[in-house]
């Protein structure tokens, strides 16, 4: 977060509430389990070629995986199996081996095992036990996965999804060759072929090797063979005269047959050698002349890399380690101090750390790569005696509460993770004491990482990044107590003194009060404390405040570049989340606890809010969450009636309701209705409800159902909601077409028939409809124009339908001979404008009713258009009940 937007954030408080208010929308939607921050792994052999994995304690939501690690410093972390948390807070699988090369039965000693969770939290595609352990970068930071901190063309996530060692260099990949044939012009047989191929980053190849493979005709064989995929006959059986060892492939898969052309051994014919990219690209081009552009060769290219020099421990104890060990020299500068690493190992990674007289215990300050020929290193770090820039190959993470170091010490060691427990080496064995050729010191079942050595809870991996020693308990900063503070007093206060996460805790003590109280108790005095304008007026409150460690959380660490405010805003934020969270669930609990709401109680209460929200004693966010909760909590008793299309009562129809919530989701019964066609549900509470009758042989359409609450009237026994069913007579044979008539637009007649589907020009056809269709012949965009339409039915008439809930029955009269638009008016725009309408029809002098719905188009390639979907019944009855079967 950049200082600009944290200071938009306390200088208009709606954002920072904003944010509090859709955690907490979140936090009572998405209720999960806390998070474990450790799994234990059993692996044991089964059958043989089988292990069986042991995961506890797990989440039963979360998914968790599996990595295996070879012993030894060359080993690195492989992903080997992926499971979801079982119910009963365990996982048992069996893993069938040989997914990983080397891990067999007879090797499972010589592997260690782990497991946590991998799921993707901020959003950067790198699970943070992922980051931890393999990266061992920080967890609850953004990582990148597009990142290439060894420079051989494969990012984090692609060496994560290769089951690659991020940390040490592979030959990059093998970039796509693109060949193209150009045969001369005098001769068709033989050309040139023009290879292509290009480098994106990564390190620049000593040279490309070129190979080639000729093709030639396949010579002809007595061997029985289809040239091309046989018929199947009348009967769609295969010839009965093929050869005994013939073997047909899946009928639908393609006729399997030998090729054509036979290709030869490669052989290499040029070299190209490597260049340098230009903007982190270098393309290459090469041309082999006088080849058989006919025949077409195959050609194939081998990048050819020098590996990069690294150094590497020939034995890994704490006696080697200790051997790698450098003395630095360091020179106090006005910003820190300038440091020389003497004579260091040629191409080696190694870890600065540093400690002071004040502490002697070892810190770890950054990582460093030294050059060829144990060249000098030169470093600087800040008063702190923590490096910042140079980094690499991993960087530790920034930490902001460590004092300044007072006549430092600083040496460098080995900084590889020998063992994968996350640690380097040189760390395990100056500070935490462990084997740094061994993941578990002690074969407790925890990785060295992950070990607790103290009472405070904090394992050795964060102790590490936050450069707090592991072997002494750590404390929260101490309680502040503050008699009418101002708010800059608050604002610094409220800033824990630790890089280790926390929660922040504040109790307050008014005016009137004799003792402190938690500020949950007083909530409306968290808009006084948050006020940040007046920031030298001192308060008519006090304020004790004090710290309890928590579990880090993501992105907790990540600070804006300049260092002001953020941790301020986190720590209320956190107190906020924590305080309107629990708030919520109390006045949840009071809701539920109580009979629902009358319309008039809703009323109250919204108005009660209202007005103490306005008067500042309830964040917005929070008002908000309350009045959805009265909402959701008001009576929706319910009194219905179903009758038929004669107004007959329906008799045991199913009635199903839906409970609606403005939060989360509701609930459903269902009843039947009685003698009387009633029915009623009592005792339910909600938003609103969704009420869906259903009864074999009637029908209801959407348009006849209706919801109740603040989408719909107050019903009670004696003014019911009243739904309306059709009861089915029967479908006869009816046509449906659903057709699209282009016409001009000049006023001439056209006839339509809807049985057919056909139109005419004229009156002289057989059909159902005339229409006819006049506007301007040329029309510029976003010119107004005049048109008109005009629908005649030929013996009979039509009737505009205005509900359409039901088209079952066309009605006995009414009938309109004619139906006009006359004259529209429209603006273009370059598209036209559609008028729509629903339409019973009687025509052919009875012979035939109907519905049918238009779709007007004034304006269609040249002239106009007229969609119509219709169903027509030809046999004179006015039933039109609809089946497709029919």
């Amino acid at each position: 977060m950049t200082t600009e937007s944290t200071h938009r954030i306390f200088g208009s408080r709606m954002n920072f509430r904003l944010l509090i208010g859709i955690f907490i929308s979140w936090a009572l939607l998405n209720t999960t389990n806390a998070q474990i921050p450790y799994v234990r792994i059993t692996v044991e052999p089964k059958g043989t070629n089988q292990i069986a994995l042991t995961l506890n304690p797990v989440d039963p939501t979360v998914y968790y995986e599996v990595l295996a690690r070879t012993n030894g410093p060359d080993g690195h972390w492989m992903m080997l199996a992926g499971y979801i948390g079982g119910s009963n807070n365990t996982i048992s699988a069996i893993y069938n081996l040989g997914g990983i090369p080397g891990l067999t039965l007879n090797t499972l000693n010589n592997w260690k095992f782990f497991a946590g969770r991998w799921d993707d939290t901020l959003g950067d595609e790198l699970p943070p036990f992922y980051k931890e352990l393999v990266l061992r970068i920080d967890p609850y930071a953004s990582g990148d996965p597009n990142a290439d901190p060894m420079g051989d063309g494969w990012v984090n996530i692609q060496k994560l999804q290769n089951n690659m060692d991020p940390y040490r260099a592979y030959p990059p990949p093998v970039p796509q060759l693109s060949v193209k044939f150009l045969p001369n012009a005098n001769d068709r047989r033989y050309g040139n072929a023009e290879l292509s191929w290009q480098f994106f980053g990564g390190p620049v190849p000593d040279y490309v090797l070129i190979e080639r493979a000729n093709r030639t005709m396949r010579p002809a064989t007595n061997n029985w063979q289809y040239p091309q995929r046989p018929p199947f006959g009348l009967n769609g059986r295969f010839p009965t005269n093929r050869p005994p060892n013939f073997r047909p492939m899946n009928r639908f898969g393609g006729w399997q047959q030998q090729g054509e052309m036979v290709t030869g051994l490669f052989a290499a014919i040029a070299r190209v050698q490597g260049q340098l990219p230009k903007n982190g690209y270098s393309g290459y081009r090469y041309v082999d002349t006088n080849v058989d552009t006919l025949f077409q060769p195959v050609y194939r290219i081998w990048p050819h890399y020098n590996p990069p020099l690294r150094a590497r421990l020939r034995q890994v104890d704490a006696a080697a380690i200790r051997k790698t060990i450098i003395s630095v020299a360091g020179e106090q500068t006005t910003d820190g101090y300038s440091l020389t690493v003497p004579h260091p190992i040629p191409y080696a990674s190694y870890l600065l750390l540093v400690r002071d007289k004040n502490d002697p215990q070892w810190r770890a300050s950054g990582y460093f790569e030294s050059g060829a020929n144990r060249d000098l290193v030169y470093l600087h770090v800040d008063k702190k005696g923590m490096m910042h820039e140079g980094q690499r190959p991993m960087a530790m993470p920034e930490v902001k509460f460590l004092p300044d170091v007072v006549e430092p010490e600083f040496v460098a060691g080995w900084g590889g993770d020998s063992d994968g427990d996350g640690l380097p080496d040189v760390y395990e064995v100056l500070v935490i004491h462990t084997d740094p050729d061994d993941a578990d010191t002690g074969g407790t079942g925890i990785l060295d990482g992950y070990k607790v050595m103290t009472s405070d809870g904090w394992d050795n991996l964060e102790k590490f990044r936050r450069r707090v020693d592991p072997l002494r308990p750590a404390q929260p900063p101490p309680l502040i107590e503050l008699r009418h503070p101002t708010e800059r007093e608050i604002m610094n206060a409220v800033v824990p003194k630790t890089d280790l996460s926390c929660d922040l805790q504040i109790e307050i003590r008014t005016n009137d009060a004799t003792g402190y109280q938690p500020i949950e108790q007083v909530p409306w005095m968290i808009s006084q404390i948050m006020n940040f304008r007046q920031q030298n007026e001192r308060k008519d409150f006090d304020l004790r405040i004090f710290w309890k460690f928590a579990e880090p959380v993501p992105k907790q660490y990540e600070y804006d570049p300049l260092g002001q405010g953020q941790p301020l805003f986190e720590a209320l934020e956190a107190l906020i989340q924590k305080m309107s969270i629990q708030l919520i669930e109390s006045f949840k609990t009071n809701l539920a606890t109580n009979p629902p709401l009358s319309p008039t109680e809703v009323s109250n209460k919204m108005v009660e809010i209202d007005h103490v929200y306005r008067q500042g004693g309830m964040e917005k966010e929070l008002a908000m969450e309350e009045m959805m909760m009265v909402d959701d909590n008001q009576s929706q008793d319910f009194y219905g009636k179903i009758v038929d299309q004669y107004g007959q009562p329906v008799v045991g129809a199913e009635v199903n309701v839906a409970v609606l919530l403005s939060m989360g989701g509701g609930s459903s019964q269902k009843t039947q209705t009685d003698a009387n066609g009633l029915f009623q549900f009592t005792g339910l509470r909600g938003e609103s409800l969704s009420i869906t009758p259903k009864k074999e042989g009637y029908q209801i359409d959407q348009a006849h159902l209706g919801l109740r609450g603040k989408n719909g009237p107050e019903t009670n026994p004696d003014h019911r909601a009243i739904y309306s069913m059709w009861k089915l007579r029967g479908p006869e044979p009816m046509i449906h077409n659903n057709q699209r008539y282009q016409f001009k637009s000049d006023n001439r007649i056209y006839t339509i028939d809807l049985l057919s589907g056909k139109m005419v020009e004229g009156t002289n056809g057989t059909g159902d409809l005339l229409v006819q269709f006049q506007r301007p012949s040329q029309i510029k965009p976003h010119e107004n124009f005049e048109w008109a339409f005009t629908m005649t039915a030929i013996g009979g008439g039509v009737i505009e339908v205005t509900n359409d809930g039901y088209l079952n029955e066309a009605p006995a009269n009414g009938y309109q001979p004619q139906y006009k638009f006359d004259p529209a008016i429209v603006n273009l725009n370059g598209h036209g404008w559609n008028g729509e309408v629903t339409f019973y029809l009687k025509s052919r002098n009875g012979k035939v009713y109907g519905h049918f719905h238009i779709r007007v188009n004034p304006v269609s390639r040249d002239g106009s258009s007229l969609e119509i979907e219709s169903y027509v019944n030809p046999s004179g009855s006015r039933n039109l009940e609809f089946d497709p079967a029919k």
